[in-house]
């Protein structure tokens, strides 16, 4: 995939070759119980490289988009991002020099080709927290560190479909599990290095390029286009712009209609995440617990609020 930047990997050797020694990363850390690296920039001195040969590395930049290093620098800067905003970072994990072990091939089988495999093997993972906490509309990222969970269920099309592309499942990966109506899947095709995203029992969109599609996410975060909170659902806040003058709580509190259909309950929430440093300085436990008291008034006084995230 050609570009006039450089390339994710170029990006962290640069780093690299630029960093002091024993000087401490920003990046979010997992717990000392998990086998990590310490930051995207340390990737490549830490073991977590392709186990293709030259030959085979050669024969992969002709057929694919990105390598597997190049996955593992966008997935990573993709995560890191997150973890400075709603999700939590103790919950952000590597894996170790080789690749996660569950997902070696003699625990796989053949569901999978061994290019996809070995990209899946090293990217990093968010561990389920509590309260859950969603990527898109009633959408968790999946764990696969865990195991090979979804391989047999990314083809969402339907038998009838007539697609002018090949759908190759053995290439596929769901990286975001969607649930009910609507929910969000996101489905990493990793042969065209791009992601499709299927509304569950609704509509399909893509596919999208992978690093542009992450950049688009997350300029939808820095804006409040997409409101998450742990234990709630992701919300659109896309079609309400943020109002200049202040929201009192009474003003919330007051409205009549279903929380979200009204513009002044998205204004509001955007008002509060910025009050907590959003998205530069998020304050993000300071926050939830703000949110988590005043949807409680709220039910007191509205009947209802801020629908609650079920899915664990």
């Amino acid at each position: 995939m050609s570009s006039t930047q450089d390339s994710p990997t170029q990006h962290l050797r640069d780093q690299e070759s630029q960093s002091t020694p024993g000087e401490s990363s920003p990046s979010a850390e997992p717990p000392e119980s998990q086998t990590t690296v310490q930051d995207d920039e340390n990737w490549g001195n830490n073991g977590h490289e392709s186990d293709y040969s030259d030959d085979d590395a050669s024969e992969t930049e002709e057929r694919f988009p990105y390598s597997v290093e190049e996955f593992v620098a966008i997935f990573t800067e993709f995560y890191q991002f997150l973890a400075k905003l709603h999700y939590d970072p103790a919950n952000l994990k590597f894996p170790p020099p080789g690749g996660w072990p569950q997902l070696a091939p003699e625990h796989v089988g053949t569901w999978k080709e061994d290019f996809a495999l070995d990209v899946i093997r090293h990217l990093p993972y968010f561990a389920w927290g509590s309260p859950a906490t969603q990527l898109d509309y009633k959408s968790h990222l999946v764990d696969y560190s865990y195991g090979p969970r979804f391989f047999d269920g990314v083809d969402w099309r339907d038998e009838d479909m007539d697609d002018e592309e090949p759908f190759n499942t053995g290439m596929c990966f769901v990286i975001a599990e969607g649930h009910e109506s609507g929910g969000q899947q996101w489905v990493l095709d990793v042969e065209h290095g791009v992601i499709t995203v299927d509304s569950l029992r609704c509509d399909t969109n893509g596919p999208f390029d992978l690093r542009g599609f992450f950049e688009g996410i997350m300029d939808k975060y820095r804006k409040l286009e997409l409101i998450s909170s742990p234990g709630r659902v992701t919300l659109d806040g896309s079609r309400v712009a943020e109002r200049a003058e202040r929201i009192e709580e009474e003003e919330v509190m007051a409205e009549k209609r279903w929380f979200r259909d009204a513009d002044v309950d998205l204004q509001f929430l955007k008002q509060v995440y910025r009050d907590h440093g959003w998205p530069d300085s998020f304050r993000r436990e300071e926050c939830r617990e703000y949110i988590d008291d005043f949807m409680m008034k709220l039910e007191k006084t509205r009947g209802e609020s801020w629908e609650a995230d079920y899915k664990m």
